[in-house]
């Protein structure tokens, strides 16, 4: 029995929500727009105050009068420690290793797709299991991380902390998975 974890850079993930469009939930730029915001920069600027300043921030009603469950969304998936509130029942970064821990694989297609794809092979014996290219979603309408100013850069590090200190360590087990497999496999 194999526990399958797949992973991916905080950040990069972070964006992803960000531009995430569906039309009934999820959709922090259609809000921006309806409030005649049409920069995708200063909509994500608008997202960082909210994640900054939580429920006092002005930009909790920003969202929230327009859509309630637009502002929970954007604290928890674009600026939340995302990875570690699914893998902790408590959010804390200890209990999310602990977790981690447990997962007897751990791939990162994104952005290692090749070592993803040699433990897809090795572990459950998959042939080729990365043929296809990735689909990298790369919209140009789509605000992407190197739009992001240092300043914003900072900001996000700083609220994703956990989930890059969880994320790097992902990375750590899965190099020792990778280990284990190739080892295994050529014995």
């Amino acid at each position: 029995f194999v526990h399958l974890l797949v992973v991916r850079h905080p950040l990069e993930r972070a964006m992803s929500a960000f531009n995430f469009r569906h039309y009934i939930q999820h959709d922090v730029i259609g809000v921006c727009q309806k409030r005649n915001v049409t920069s995708l920069l200063e909509c994500f600027e608008r997202c960082l105050d909210l994640c900054m300043g939580g429920r006092s921030s002005p930009q909790y009603d920003f969202f929230a009068k327009l859509a309630p469950a637009q502002a929970n969304m954007v604290s928890s998936q674009i600026c939340g420690n995302f990875l570690t509130q699914h893998l902790s029942h408590n959010g804390t970064l200890g209990v999310a290793k602990q977790n981690l821990r447990r997962f007897s694989l751990i791939i990162d297609l994104a952005s290692h797709p090749i070592l993803s794809s040699e433990l897809l092979g090795c572990v459950l014996s998959w042939s080729n299991p990365m043929s296809h290219p990735i689909n990298r979603n790369d919209d140009p309408s789509q605000l992407r991380l190197s739009d992001l100013s240092t300043s914003h850069l900072q900001s996000m590090r700083r609220l994703l902390h956990d989930d890059l200190v969880l994320y790097d360590e992902a990375l750590s087990l899965m190099a020792q998975h990778h280990r284990t497999a190739m080892i295994e496999m050529y014995q």
